[in-house]
């Protein structure tokens, strides 16, 4: 699995370490994924750049189809000449040996290719249109295969550009892998009860960016992303894991608060439920996979020697006003290395007739390991205009199977793409993502492919957390199925159902049951100038032998309690603290238990309540001048209520309130607002509202 952890920079390559989970523990490999700096041609059978060009001339001026076609390939492997100096790199910086390490490419899931020619990707003055641009197609070593059909002023240029040596190529990839965290902790957390009025504002203000609630959320310390990690991280890393943790975040906001998008109206806010602390409270650990970006740009240099110059790049002369002869470009896109496809054998027909008469040309082609991904058919033309052909293609699969046949007729394209990297093949992977692993010894998966009879069964563990089904169907791909079973550390075994899917790649996330670990934020708040300690014991509710004590010496100061297994399924707990001062002494602060079912548990060395307020949504700036926030607490006793008045000028005031509360569980008051128009007299102010929430979120009242 690769990880961001030990990642190293190892000139012209990024290098990335692969590791494995061993009792649910982090152990790195010998394994290597490297990235190089920049793609390259890639490199034909008999070792030159894997690059063809006709240029079609016409001594008529203005003659439009005069041009020429352009097949560039690409990839993003090391050279062969550079996997020695990548492994003599890896060797030297991470302290193995050069024997031992093995280099593999990156494993890319998405993104995008785009080839530039003299600054145009199409309808310009060089470049008429270049096909290949859009999502990447990566396959084995990362091949990328371009049509550019040039313009004349194109071809002449590109033919000069060769001839003097000069870039008119220039490619950028725009990539996305995955990457799970080794060694790295994340817990994603929102404290649902005091959010949910944020949320509803944020709403009714008209959000449409969950980013802009979280960031209010973080902000009032209501939601955060808490990354551990048992070594250092480059702070590219730590920037990278952040981000990931916000867009995850965003994501879960939305879909866990809101009911579903509807474009024609506001989102609304759901009712509160237990099972929101659930899915907004969870720890990505090292079996779960996250994104990463990488962009790669660079000009192409297409250098030749004599020999290549004469068999890669040719001149096509045009009589009459049209084609002499018919060239079309044959390109095979299959990765017969790693594909269960072994042989493609295309035959072309052309059959026209013309004022000259008929004219008959066939010819076949064959595709496999080690031979040229691009050849040319070639026949004189009939007449002008006369340039559709038919051509069959066999796919020929490793083992006794038989071909599968396809059949075109009147095609007219002068660069014919055989992409049949999957045709007539069953590729599935599936990967193992969120998985409790101190709880799952391993994960078996049955798999079905009905429409053959087929099946095959996989295992996947810590060490292997992904696994191929591949097969031959001489046929295109139905739907397949596939049935999990996971096999627990204490013998126990969970069924899940059958799944019918079309699906190519299948992410597995252990069972509910399984992922329901009580997690609990613990954040001290308070005044501290004379506390050395502030402990917290804590205990499950439903089995008192799952405890822990916490301890926290600085306001703002965060930790983590997590409890339970496979059984866990109930968020109920108590707590209960005790201060240490820095004289010696020790108070307790709860004489008994404390039950809450909060995950996030604000704890502080008094029983002070701290109101968080938000002014964000006011019209302040606008329609009003200013706001008047009274605030009342509930009185603990006879005559004790607590009053504050604040003026609120700014929707990006810092607003704070902290009064005496009766107890943990008991923070209730009221507040009003007076309003102050921009223009005109100071309104009335309004009823008093009631709320216990920590984040007081404002607004504009309705006239």
């Amino acid at each position: 699995m690769l990880t961001l952890a030990q990642s190293r920079r190892a000139s012209p390559f990024t290098i990335f370490r692969d590791f494995v989970l061993s009792d649910g523990h982090a152990e790195f490999t010998n394994i290597f994924y490297v990235l190089p700096d920049s793609p390259r041609l890639s490199l034909n059978a008999d070792g030159g750049p894997a690059f063809d060009f006709v240029w079609y001339r016409s001594n008529r001026s203005g003659d439009p189809r005069a041009g020429g076609i352009a097949m560039v390939t690409v990839e993003l492997t090391p050279p062969p000449d550079q996997r020695s100096v990548a492994a003599q790199a890896i060797a030297d910086t991470y302290g193995v040996s050069t024997q031992s390490v093995e280099i593999r490419s990156v494993p890319f899931k998405s993104g995008s290719v785009q080839l530039t020619y003299a600054g145009e990707t199409g309808s310009g003055e060089f470049a008429s249109q270049v096909s290949g641009n859009g999502a990447a197609q990566l396959t084995g070593a990362e091949h990328a295969t371009f049509a550019v059909d040039l313009t004349a002023d194109g071809a002449a240029l590109l033919w000069n550009a060769i001839d003097q040596h000069l870039h008119v190529f220039h490619l950028r990839y725009d990539l996305v892998f995955e990457h799970r965290l080794a060694s790295v902790h994340m817990h994603v957390w929102c404290d649902v009860s005091s959010s949910l009025k944020a949320a509803g504002a944020w709403a009714q203000a008209g959000g449409v960016d969950p980013s802009a609630l979280r960031s209010t959320l973080v902000t009032n310390k209501a939601a955060g992303i808490d990354i551990t990690s048992e070594q250092p991280l480059p702070a590219e890393q730590q920037a990278a894991l952040q981000k990931s943790g916000e867009e995850i975040l965003n994501h879960a906001l939305a879909s866990t608060l809101f009911e579903p998008a509807d474009a024609k109206a506001a989102p609304k806010v759901l009712p509160y439920s237990p099972a929101m602390e659930a899915a907004l409270n969870f720890t990505l650990d090292e079996s779960f996979p996250l994104q990463q970006h990488a962009v790669l740009d660079t000009l192409l240099d297409i250098s030749l020697t004599p020999e290549q110059w004469t068999r890669q790049v040719r001149q096509c002369d045009l009589t009459d006003g049209f084609f002499s002869i018919l060239d079309v470009q044959v390109v095979c896109t299959v990765d017969f290395s790693t594909d269960l496809i072994s042989l493609v054998k295309v035959k072309i027909d052309y059959d026209q007739t013309g004022d000259t008469g008929r004219v008959q040309r066939s010819g076949e082609f064959v595709f496999k390991k080690n031979a040229d991904a691009i050849q040319h058919f070639r026949s004189e033309l009939a007449a002008p205009g006369k340039t559709s052909y038919n051509y069959t293609v066999d796919i020929f699969y490793s083992g006794d199977h038989a071909p599968w046949n396809i059949e075109c007729k009147n095609v007219g394209k002068s660069v014919l793409v055989l992409d049949f990297d999957s045709a007539g093949v069953l590729d599935i992977v599936l990967e193992l993502r969120n998985v409790q692993f101190e709880i799952v010894g391993a994960v078996v998966v049955d798999l079905a492919y009905p429409a053959k009879n087929l099946s095959s069964q996989l295992i996947l563990d810590g060490k292997n957390m992904s696994g191929r089904w591949q097969a031959v169907l001489a046929e295109a791909r139905q739907a397949w199925r596939y049935h999990v079973t996971w096999v627990l550390l204490d013998g126990r075994r969970l069924e899940g159902p059958w799944v019918d899917t079309t699906d190519v790649r299948v992410y597995l996330d252990s069972p509910l049951e399984l992922r329901s670990r009580m997690r609990v934020q613990v954040v001290a708040a308070g005044d501290f100038s004379d506390i050395a300690q502030l402990i917290v014991d804590l205990r499950r509710q439903s089995d008192s032998s799952q405890q822990a004590q916490i301890s926290l010496n600085a306001a703002g100061q965060t930790q983590l309690w997590e409890s339970g297994g496979a059984s866990a399924s109930s968020m109920a707990y108590e707590y209960r603290r005790t201060v240490i001062y820095k004289d010696g002494r020790s108070s307790v602060l709860d004489s008994d238990w404390v039950s809450s079912t909060r995950p996030v548990l604000v704890v502080a060395n008094d029983p002070q309540f701290h109101v968080q307020i938000v002014p964000r949504f006011l019209d302040l700036g606008a329609s009003l001048r200013m706001v008047i926030l009274e605030l009342e607490s509930e009185p603990v006793a006879p005559d004790s209520a607590e009053r504050k008045t604040l003026l609120i000028r700014s929707k990006t005031d810092d607003l704070q309130w902290t009064f005496g509360a009766g107890s943990a569980n008991r923070h209730n008051y009221r507040y009003r607002l007076t309003l102050v128009p921009a223009q005109g007299d100071r309104q009335p102010p309004t009823e008093w509202r009631e709320s216990d929430a920590e984040i007081l979120v404002l607004q504009t009242p309705h006239a």
